[in-house]
């Protein structure tokens, strides 16, 4: 027995040797002067805006100093630092036509000036349309499991956004073909419109089965007619949005925002009826 205690305060003298070492034999604290710096420079900022962040560095923070960002563009604005090494903002849209813009953030710490830039892109066509016209049709899809199956009944809604005034002038003007599928319209035949939702392009391996909830690449395009009035041609889509929303007395409001394959990106907008025919 008493081996067995004089191993065991032998222990505890060994185990507190090693604390002792642990705590008094470790580096002294860092010290030294703050040292701070922005670490993206450059945030890029798609035209729709959003939420964004800009991170920073920081060492042998001081007391009490609190990183403080500002910017005198009203479109960057809602800045947080709660987190730490990182400056949230909130961009607003960019609704100025072919027209990219940058706005400076300036960044104070300790006395001591700092700065990132936001760099926001632009929608190069910017449309607000004035008509929508267009057909409905029902569309049995295919089941390729089993072809012997009750096939589903997808309604299929070929439609046209454009800001030509019914039967105005055409020079100048953009079109929009959308070949939305979705549910079957279930209400007035004599006046069918888009049933809300979200409708976002579809892959291409679905062109010969559409899905609900999209539109096909195939025959969904824009084309402009210039000052002259001559047709810019068809130009499919490389990716694309459409929301769809109807109020209570309705009245649609239409909202696309896609990226073609030159390129462009466009905005387009629409609020009023929507009659399709059959």
């Amino acid at each position: 027995m008493k081996k067995i205690l004089n191993n065991m305060a032998a222990a505890l003298v060994l185990t507190a040797g090693v604390a002792f070492c642990t705590v008094s034999c470790q580096e002294g604290p860092i010290t030294g002067p703050a040292e701070f710096s922005i670490v993206d420079t450059i945030v890029e900022v798609p035209a729709e805006g959003g939420e964004f962040s800009a991170t920073y560095f920081l060492e042998n923070p001081v007391l009490g100093e609190e990183v403080h960002p500002t910017c005198s563009d009203s479109w960057v604005s809602g800045f947080n630092t709660l987190t730490a090494y990182e400056i949230t903002f909130t961009v607003s849209a960019n609704m100025t036509e072919g027209v990219s813009r940058e706005a400076v953030v300036n960044v104070e710490y300790n006395g001591e000036n700092f700065s990132f830039t936001v760099a926001q892109e632009c929608y190069d066509v910017i449309c607000e349309a004035v008509t929508v016209s267009g057909s409905y049709y029902t569309y049995i899809a295919k089941n390729e499991e089993d072809p012997e199956a009750v096939a589903d009944t997808l309604g299929n809604y070929f439609i046209e956004i454009s800001n030509q005034v019914k039967d105005g002038e055409r020079n100048d003007t953009d079109h929009y073909s959308i070949d939305i599928y979705a549910a079957p319209w279930t209400g007035d035949e004599a006046n069918i419109g888009i049933p809300v939702g979200v409708y976002t392009l579809g892959n291409p391996e679905d062109e010969e089965n559409p899905k609900a909830g999209t539109f096909t690449n195939e025959y969904s395009y824009y084309y402009g007619i210039d000052a002259a009035g001559e047709p810019t041609g068809n130009i499919a889509f490389n990716s694309g949005t459409l929301e769809v929303a109807v109020d209570e007395d309705g009245n649609y409001s239409l909202l696309l925002v896609a990226t073609f394959e030159d390129g462009s990106v466009h905005y387009v907008t629409y609020s009023g009826p929507v009659s399709l025919y059959k």
